[in-house]
C-alpha cells in the first residue's frame, strides 16, 4: 500500500509501502455484525487476521463463565466496527468479572491491544505492561509465558511505530526468546518477521532478508498460508526497495496466488495494492491505478476502512503525479476523513501530509504549511518519529518555495538528526541531499557537493540505485556551476 507516499520529498514510496504491508493488519477489523451469535473461537479466527499484532484469550473461549465470555464477545464486535470507546468500556467490564490471574491477564492484553488499534500508544504500554504483571501470578508456566510473549511483542511494535528501533529490536528479540522456549512456531515467525522490518528500515536489507527467510521457512513448515503469503508479500518489497521490481513483481503474484487459494479477500486486495505500487515505481501510472482500483472494492467489501482510506490516498497520489490535482484533493480529503471518523491518528497525519503536498503543487505555499504543521503536531503526539522527520522536510521544502532558505536550511536539518537517531538510512540520506540543494541555491558549491556525496554514499549502501541516479545527476549539477566560477 501506498497511502504515506508524498511524505518526504521525492517521496517514501517503497519504505512505508513495506511498514503498511506488515503492520497493516494492526488497525484492521473485518465487518462482523454486532451482536450476532457467534463463539468467541471464531471470533479470534478473524481477529488473527490483525497479522502481526498478537491476541491472548488464555481459556475464556472455553470457560463455562457465559457472562464473561459475552461481555468479551461483545466488547470485541465493538472493536471489529472501529467503536474503539465502546470496546474498551466492555472489555473493562469483562475484567470486573474476572475470577482468576489467567482471565485478567488476557482481558488486560485485549485492552492493551483495543488502545493500540486506537493510536493510544501509551495506555497500550500500560495495559500490556499490567498483563504481564498479572501473568506472574499464574501457575501455568506456559500459559504465564505465552501472555508475556504476546505483550513484549505487541510493545515492539508500539517503539517501532514510535521509531525507537533499538528498543523495538531488545522487545521482539525477548519474545523470541521466550516463543523458543515454550515451542510456539506461529509466536517465532511473527517476531522473526518484526525483526526483519526492523533492519529493513534500518537500511539493513540483506539482514532484513535473512530474518523473513527464517519466517518463511517456518510458516510453511506448519502450513500456516497466511503467514507465509506475508512473508512474502515483505520479501517482494525489499525487492521493490532495491529496485528489484521484476523480483518483487514475481514475490507479489506469488503471494497473491495463495491468498486467493485460501480465499483471503483481504490479503487478496493488499496484493493487489502492493503490485500497484510495483508499477508505479516502474512508472506505469496507469496499471497502477488499475490494481489500486481492483484493490479498493475489495476493501469495501470486507469491510476494511484502513484499507478502503489507504487505497484512496494511493489513487491521490497517482493523480498527484498526473497532474490532475482536484481529483488527487478529492481523495486524499476523503481518506482523511475516513482515518479521523475511525481514530487512525497515524493515517489521518499522513493524508495531512498528502493534502498539503496537493496545496504546494497548486502554489498555494500558506495553506500548504497549515496541513504539514497539523500533521506534525499529530504524528509528535503519536510519538511517530518517522513521520514527525517526514513532515519538517517537506516544510523545509516549502520554506524554500517562499524564497526562506535559512529557515528551510534548518528544517532539513532537523529531519537529519531525527533520521540519525532512529537509524533510517534512506531518510538520513534525502535529508542530505534536501541540505545539498538549498547550499546549490546559496551559492556554497562546496558544501553542497559534500552533502549530496555523503548521500550518494548512503543511497549506494543501501542498493537505492534510482535515488543514486538522482543524486549522482545534482552532483553534476553542481560540478558544472564550479566550472562555471572557474572560468569567470
Amino acid at each position: 500500500m501506498l497511502k504515506e507516499k508524498h511524505w518526504a520529498t521525492l517521496g517514501k514510496i517503497a519504505t512505508v509501502i513495506a511498514i503498511l504491508c506488515f503492520l497493516y493488519g494492526i488497525f484492521r477489523f473485518t465487518y462482523s455484525k454486532i451482536f450476532r451469535e457467534e463463539s468467541l473461537d471464531e471470533k479470534m479466527a478473524r481477529l488473527e487476521q490483525w497479522q502481526n499484532i498478537r491476541f491472548y484469550l488464555d481459556g475464556i473461549p472455553d470457560s463455562g463463565d457465559e457472562t464473561l465470555k459475552k461481555l468479551v464477545g461483545k466488547a470485541l464486535d465493538y472493536l471489529e466496527n472501529y467503536r474503539y470507546p465502546e470496546g474498551i468500556e466492555g472489555l473493562q467490564k469483562a475484567f470486573s468479572v474476572c475470577k482468576d490471574d489467567g482471565q485478567k491477564s488476557a482481558v488486560k492484553h485485549l485492552i492493551g491491544n483495543a488502545y493500540f488499534a486506537h493510536s493510544k500508544f501509551t495506555k497500550a504500554e500500560k495495559y500490556y505492561l499490567e498483563a504481564i504483571s498479572t501473568a506472574e501470578r499464574v501457575d501455568d508456566e506456559i500459559e504465564r509465558k505465552q501472555v508475556t510473549s504476546d505483550a513484549m511483542c505487541n510493545i515492539g511494535l508500539i517503539y517501532y511505530y514510535k521509531g525507537e528501533l533499538d528498543k523495538a529490536l531488545s522487545y521482539y528479540q525477548e519474545a523470541l526468546k521466550i516463543d523458543l522456549e515454550i515451542d510456539d512456531s506461529t509466536g517465532q515467525a511473527c517476531c522473526l518477521g518484526n525483526i526483519g522490518i526492523v533492519y529493513y528500515v534500518k537500511g539493513d536489507w540483506e539482514r532484513a532478508l535473512e530474518y523473513q527467510q527464517e519466517a518463511l521457512e517456518i510458516n510453511q513448515n506448519i502450513g500456516r498460508a497466511k503467514g507465509e503469503a506475508i512473508t512474502l508479500m515483505n520479501i517482494g518489497l525489499i525487492n521493490m526497495d532495491k529496485g528489484q521490481l521484476d523480483e518483487a513483481l514475481g514475490f507479489q503474484n506469488f503471494a497473491l496466488a495463495i491468498h486467493r487459494e485460501n480465499r483471503n479477500r483481504q490479503g487478496e486486495a493488499d496484493c493487489l495494492a502492493n503490485i500497484g505500487s510495483v508499477y508505479y515505481l516502474k512508472g506505469e501510472l496507469d496499471s497502477a491505478l488499475k490494481y489500486y482500483k481492483d484493490a479498493l472494492p475489495i476493501h469495501e467489501e470486507v469491510r476494511s476502512r484502513v484499507g478502503v482510506a489507504s487505497n484512496l490516498g494511493n489513487i491521490g497520489a497517482i493523480y498527484q503525479d498526473k497532474g490532475k490535482l482536484d481529483e488527487a484533493l478529492k481523495n486524499h480529503n476523503e481518506a482523511f476523513r475516513i482515518f479521523k471518523e475511525i481514530g487512525f491518528r497515524e493515517g489521518e497525519a499522513n493524508e495531512l501530509h498528502n493534502i498539503g503536498k496537493v496545496y504546494y503543487l497548486r502554489d498555494e505555499f500558506d495553506v500548504a504549511m497549515r496541513h504539514l504543521n497539523a500533521a506534525l503536531r499529530i504524528h509528535t503526539k503519536i510519538h511517530y518519529r518517522l513521520g514527525q522527520a517526514s513532515d519538517i522536510d517537506f516544510i523545509g521544502e516549502i520554506h524554500i518555495a517562499k524564497g526562506q532558505l535559512h529557515t528551510a536550511l534548518k528544517c532539513h536539518n532537523e529531519a537529519l538528526r531525527i533520521h540519525k537517531e532512529i537509524f533510517y538510512r534512506e531518510g538520513e540520506a534525502r535529508a542530505l541531499r534536501n541540505i545539498g540543494g538549498v547550499y546549490l541555491l546559496r551559492g556554497n558549491l562546496d558544501d553542497a557537493l559534500k552533502y549530496l556525496k555523503d548521500a550518494l554514499e548512503i543511497f549506494r549502501g543501501i542498493g537505492m540505485q534510482a535515488e543514486v541516479k538522482k543524486t549522482m545527476e545534482k552532483i553534476a549539477v553542481v560540478e558544472d556551476e564550479k566550472k562555471k566560477t572557474k572560468g569567470q
